[in-house]
């Protein structure tokens, strides 16, 4: 019985069940030990639990982007969702990023630049997405805790990955490739007495203060170090637009509240409600200011002649029924209340 399977796995998932040679009692588990994939509701084995979003699913969006001109100003143009999935609430964002590059490409959408958090930004998604033609612009994950990539990145780097100089301008006494990973080494007379050597990550070593480094350490420093430059602000500050998105979808289709239970049903409500948001996009370019004519936009010409083909063809279905109810009679009722 699928009522007897669930709460088999409800013992299973949230408590600790003793053997009748140990009591035969079942407890509760602690929060801690609870798994996030466990299951959550009776009435909805897919959902599962995210610290962050709580219980149920999650969706994963990708959207085109206008950027601003030289003066500020957005060109005139249409963005549109190019990409949507739906997943439970426990997985973790870092493996999004590649399916949704390579479903957009299946369409003829692929991204040459995609904007994202840093959860997506891995040094293994951005080399993944590389390889397909995409450049990733996001923050290092793990943000600016003191890590050894972190503090690397205050250092004078090489072409060739090695340090040049440390962040008070001394250059190292040594600074050797050993295996997969290089090993630098300052003078004891510049170290000594530095004024920054608790923030630091050297420690003593034989002949005198240094560190060990690799390769990926060295990648990440360097994002570090460009993650600080106007430039990459400024191209990075067109990802906070996805955020009016999610609202978008929030207030105009109750995307965050959905009637439906289980993946298939959710995942289809969700795709629909995406494509209801592009709708609306599309229409909005053709307003009566405009002269009913689309806003000059070569990004999506495919994308965006399909979303207004659909329009059209929905609102024509839309006014026939209408039309059918305006010249349908009313019913007419017997004494009894039954209509005739």
């Amino acid at each position: 019985m699928s009522s007897y399977r669930i709460m088999s796995r409800i013992l299973s998932d949230q408590c600790t069940v003793e053997s009748a040679e140990n009591g035969g009692t079942v407890s509760v588990k602690p929060p801690g030990e609870v798994r996030s994939d466990s299951l959550q509701n009776p009435s909805d084995l897919d959902a599962t639990y995210c610290g962050h979003k709580g219980q149920g699913y999650q969706a994963q969006v990708m959207e085109t982007y206008i950027p601003a001109g030289a003066d500020g100003e957005k060109e005139p143009g249409l963005s549109l969702i190019t990409h949507v999935a739906v997943e439970p609430a426990h997985v973790s964002d870092a493996h999004a990023l590649i399916p949704a590059i390579e479903d957009a490409k299946k369409r003829g959408l692929a991204p040459a630049e995609v904007l994202a958090d840093s959860l997506y930004g891995s040094e293994k998604n951005v080399a993944a997405a590389a390889a397909m033609g995409a450049e990733v612009v996001a923050p290092v994950p793990g943000g600016e805790k003191k890590s050894k990539s972190s503090s690397l990145s205050e250092f004078a780097l090489t072409e060739e990955g090695g340090i040049a100089g440390c962040p008070m301008g001394h250059a190292p006494i040594e600074d050797v490739a050993r295996g997969n990973h290089r090993e630098v080494v300052f003078s004891v007379g510049h170290c000594l007495g530095c004024p920054r050597r608790k923030e630091c990550p050297i420690k003593s070593v034989r002949n005198g203060y240094g560190f060990s480094y690799d390769r990926k350490q060295v990648k990440m420093a360097r994002r570090r170090a460009r993650e600080k430059t106007a430039q990459f602000r400024d191209r990075y500050r067109f990802r906070a637009g996805v955020e009016g998105t999610f609202s978008a979808l929030d207030r105009l289709t109750g995307v965050k509240h959905l009637r439906v239970r289980g993946m298939s049903a959710v995942r289809f409500a969700v795709v629909l409600k995406v494509l209801g948001l592009n709708l609306l996009r599309a229409a909005a370019v053709r307003r009566p200011e405009n002269g009913g004519r689309l806003v000059p936009n070569g990004r999506l010409p495919r994308a965006l002649d399909g979303i207004v083909y659909v329009h059209a063809q929905f609102r024509h279905l839309l006014r026939s029924v209408v039309n059918q109810l305006a010249f349908c009679p009313p019913p007419a009722f017997s004494p009894g209340g039954s209509a005739a």
